[in-house]
């Protein structure tokens, strides 16, 4: 399935079209909707905040989309509804005492020349109309209230009418931040008789982060009860979950008939301009190797920022930064652990725009990375105060460093490597020139004293 679409603002609101086609088994399909949208604005109550939106949308008998199947806790399949048309509604409102309303309405034309391969599957007209009010109780805590009428459950089996009697329903819902890494949730839903409560936490972003859910549910129409739980944790080359889920057929007497339980290791070898290298999962956009020069090759090398560290290169090789954004700017930042003093990193950043499943060999450090710094005096003596000039390999024409002297004369020079060096400082009424010789093995800082004018 492919499709398209636009989106342009104007004097009345937003407004949008989409279209999209499908080919597979069935056969070739086709949909196609128009969007309506106009927010913040201030009209019946008299206070800005209120929404309307409105949404129509039309599909041909065989398009289909990715996903038409919802396995519930016990694993029975229920499809979607197969719709030819449908339509949407809504508005919010502000109500004052920190309660917002919003009022909706659906409306499906369902699609019965479907192939449909389910039992559990409802034909006929749907429908839905429903008010839910929500308020902040505290702090930490919010909830929300829905009443309405609603021909829309999924519940049918064998055994109960499938009819598509409209009923009315009641929802609520609660949802507890005790912090900003833990959320815990409870709700009833009447229309598909189930209840709900769950549990999230996370710790950390990126390399080192984990998670933890649990999640218990309740369906009253056949007496099932269903309670899963998962944990996570991103490292630096693989990823781990381990996941468990039961089902009992009678919550009274804990019979238990069903129960599953999961581990799942994902990594990823990389290549890239001759590097090889494993890390976390690639699933899409960009990646880059980033990998030690050999001056500083027993270094650590973190790529990311405070504590959200996207990777790292070790002993067991060079990091694997993923998901960079596909055919955008974007910038990665990069830090070494232990550097000698003086060390030269540069910018310390790769600025980059990465293709799409595809991705780049970075170098962090070189060979010139040796800061220089010492004296600069003029032939009588006197310091060469306040000139900028340019370091230059004396070999030849090459790679070229900006210097610059204060008023004492005293300079610096970042991104030199070992060898000699000539530096011509922009003297009246001609340039004056100076000789630096870097040992090999230098690394970082380097002190090259009082340096006089060459002969």
């Amino acid at each position: 399935m492919g499709g398209l679409g636009a989106i342009t603002r104007t004097p009345w609101g937003v407004f949008g079209l989409r279209g999209a086609t499908s080919a597979g088994r069935v056969g070739f399909g086709g949909a196609a909707a128009l969007d309506w949208s106009l927010i913040n604005f201030a009209g019946f109550t008299g206070r800005r905040g209120e929404s309307f939106r409105l949404s129509a949308e039309y599909r041909s008998t065989d398009f289909r989309v990715p996903g038409e199947v919802v396995l519930t806790a016990d694993t029975i399949p229920y499809l979607r509804p197969a719709y030819r048309v449908r339509l949407d509604g809504s508005y919010s409102a502000p109500l004052g005492w920190d309660i917002s309303a919003t009022i909706a309405g659906r409306y499906l034309i369902l699609d019965d020349n479907q192939t449909i391969n389910s039992p559990y599957v409802l034909n006929g007209t749907r429908y839905g109309a429903d008010l839910t009010l929500s308020r902040a109780l505290t702090p930490s805590m919010s909830g929300s209230l829905t009443l309405g009428y609603s021909n829309e459950t999924y519940l049918s089996t064998l055994y109960v009418d499938r009819s598509n009697r409209p009923e009315f329903r009641i929802a609520t819902r609660v949802s507890f931040r005790p912090d900003d890494k833990t959320t815990v949730a409870a709700g009833y839903d009447s229309l598909n008789r189930q209840a709900d409560l769950s549990a999230y936490r996370s710790e950390g972003t990126g390399v080192g982060r984990w998670d933890v859910s649990v999640n218990v549910q309740q369906h009253d129409l056949d007496g099932r009860s269903a309670i899963g739980g998962a944990a996570s944790y991103a490292g630096n080359r693989a990823e781990v979950r381990v996941a468990h889920s039961g089902t009992t057929y009678d919550p009274l007497a804990g019979t238990l008939v069903d129960q599953r339980s999961s581990l799942r290791v994902g990594s990823a070898i990389a290549f890239a301009d001759g590097r090889v290298a494993v890390g976390a999962p690639i699933r899409g956009n960009g990646f880059a190797i980033v990998y030690p020069h050999e001056s500083i090759a027993s270094k650590e090398i973190t790529v990311g920022s405070g504590q959200d560290v996207r990777a790292r290169s070790d002993s067991w090789g060079p990091a694997v930064v993923t998901n960079l954004p596909a055919y955008q700017p974007s910038t990665i930042p990069i830090d070494v652990a232990d550097l000698p003093v003086g060390y030269s990193l540069g910018a310390a950043t790769f600025d980059i725009v990465a293709p799409y499943k595809a991705g780049y060999s970075l170098e962090v450090g070189s060979a010139y990375s040796v800061y220089a710094y010492g004296t600069l005096l003029l032939p009588d003596g006197a310091p060469v105060a306040l000139l900028t000039g340019v370091a230059r390999p004396a070999s030849g024409p090459g790679r070229q460093v900006s210097v610059f002297t204060n008023a004492a004369g005293k300079f610096g020079a970042e991104g030199l490597a070992p060898g000699r060096w000539t530096i011509e400082m922009a003297t009246a009424p001609r340039p004056t020139r100076y000789v630096i010789d870097i040992p090999q093995g230098t690394d970082g800082l380097f002190r090259c004293g009082t340096l006089r004018p060459m002969s």
